[in-house]
């Protein structure tokens, strides 16, 4: 038996097994016997609900169609009407994502992206700490402006191959796997902490049951608590990355290959002016949103439409966007209205209750053995979007009912999503890996930065606590 010829068996089965037990549940379940706290038709929502959960887990079909059936089926037994089951799709949510995805596109197509990394890495030392450095500040200044993390994982790790090789740094060594981490870290790592740094930030306010509370973290106040973490975060990511994977000894380079892709792109063109002009204009407007009003979609919708009329962006980069990602979300945005509807939020507080209550008593226990646990299921949940639903509706009640904002929730689901502890966990990693061309490290040699990630991230979180309770955000 060939390699190439193992997946064709074993994935098949496994598709299967999650298909049989996703409809087989989902059918025991919605034919359970009603009782005070669940009706009929609730059990019918709770069980096509894990039916598309088992889907989701055993990638049985797309995500986004497993979507698609559920709230489509939740229509046609007369559950839900239409504009409820597909409500998400004319909301705030999705049209911010919409908007800032074809933003986060005009950036890579015009070659902002590029020349904004360049010119960081050619300001720092030609050196593995300089160049290291210069991937975690690149990555910051980035994230907020794509929030594709996939994308800012592409484009980034060909020149953390390229500084690799400039500096000397042969593949398969731990200083070539130390640039590309730092690169990984800063591109990807700080997802989390802007608001528009990746598309889960907006799924996750989609989720909270209260819209009232999800408008209450725009762009500012969203950095604001993150900030604690953030700091964290960046600069244990550096003295990790140093002591871990910095060589020993080291000479600086004369750092030609930044001058010479810089060289490459030439001056700045005029679509590359309209971006920035457009992207200060954007990231201004979600700063002051408590000033003049303006809800983030609305202003993201502007971009969009000064990008379009000026021909930055056209019907080509339209039908480029990841579509399946956006009907998927507007897909499990509308589980957030669907379950308070026919109280399934109030049953799961009722049977977990005495599970999760002592937790919530105590926060900073709670962080702690939630992110254990989120990174022990990680390991076998490869969908970083299923979990995220999975903690929030989960755990949304109990955090309700303990005063705790379920932004902490959002949150801690986000930033503990990223580890690539197994390969097939990650796919923005898996793509970033791919993009070096084997130029830099194995796998192997970058799971230590997948537990420094941990580490960073649980002491982040837990070191966010007395923040989180001055913004009166959890009590």
């Amino acid at each position: 038996m060939t390699q190439d010829a193992v997946p064709a068996k074993v994935f098949p089965v496994k598709k299967l097994l999650f298909a049989v037990l996703g409809i087989v549940a989902g059918f025991i379940i919605a034919k359970l016997t009603p009782t005070e706290m669940l009706s009929r038709e609730a059990l019918m929502v709770l069980g096509l609900f894990v039916w598309a959960v088992c889907f989701w887990v055993g990638n049985v079909i797309p995500d986004f169609i497993t979507g698609l059936i559920m709230i489509t089926l939740y229509v046609i037994f007369g559950l839900v009407p239409f504009n409820v089951a597909y409500g998400a799709f004319s909301s705030d949510t999705i049209w911010l994502m919409l908007s800032a995805m074809i933003l986060g596109g005009a950036i890579g197509k015009t070659g902002m992206l590029k020349r904004i990394t360049l010119k960081i890495m050619k300001v720092l030392p030609a050196s593995f700490v300089g160049q290291s450095t210069a991937m975690l500040l690149a990555g910051t200044v980035v994230a907020p402006m794509i929030p594709t993390m996939s994308a800012k994982a592409a484009m980034a790790a060909p020149f953390a191959a390229g500084i690799s090789e400039e500096l000397g740094y042969k593949p398969n060594t731990k200083a070539a796997a130390g640039i590309f981490i730092a690169m990984y870290m800063g591109f990807c790592g700080t997802g989390p902490v802007f608001l528009s740094s990746t598309f889960l930030n907006y799924t996750g306010l989609g989720l909270m049951s209260d819209p009232g509370i999800a408008t209450k973290f725009n762009w500012i106040y969203w950095l604001g608590a993150t900030s604690v973490f953030a700091l964290i975060f960046l600069v244990g990511a550096f003295f990790m990355i140093k002591s871990y994977y910095g060589p020993k000894q080291e000479e600086k380079i004369s750092g030609d290959y930044v001058g010479e892709q810089l060289a490459a792109l030439g001056k700045m063109k005029t679509p590359e002016k309209i971006t920035i002009c457009t992207t200060l204009f954007v990231l201004a407007l979600w700063m002051t949103q408590q000033l003049h009003g303006i809800a983030a979609g609305v202003v993201a919708v502007i971009a969009f439409i000064i990008l379009g009329f000026t021909k930055v962006i056209d019907a080509t980069d339209i039908r480029k966007l990841p579509w399946e990602v956006i009907i998927y979300m507007g897909g499990i945005v509308s589980l957030s209205t669907i379950f308070p509807k026919f109280e399934i939020d109030k049953w799961l507080e009722h049977i977990l209750a005495p599970l999760f209550q002592p937790l919530f008593s105590n926060m900073f226990l709670f962080v702690i053995v939630a992110s254990i646990a989120f990174y022990l299921i990680r390991l076998v949940m490869v969908s970083q979007t299923t979990m995220l639903v999975m903690f929030v509706l989960l755990l949304q009640p109990f955090a309700i009912e303990a005063g705790v904002s379920p932004w902490v929730l959002i949150f801690m689901a986000i930033a503990c999503n990223n580890t690539w502890n197994v390969k097939y966990q990650n796919v923005q990693f898996v793509i970033a890996h791919a993009a070096t061309q084997d130029k830099m490290c194995t796998f192997a040699q970058t799971i230590p930065g997948s537990i420094m990630y941990m580490i960073l991230c649980t002491v982040g979180l837990v070191a966010s606590i007395p923040l989180w309770k001055l913004m009166g955000i959890m009590p």
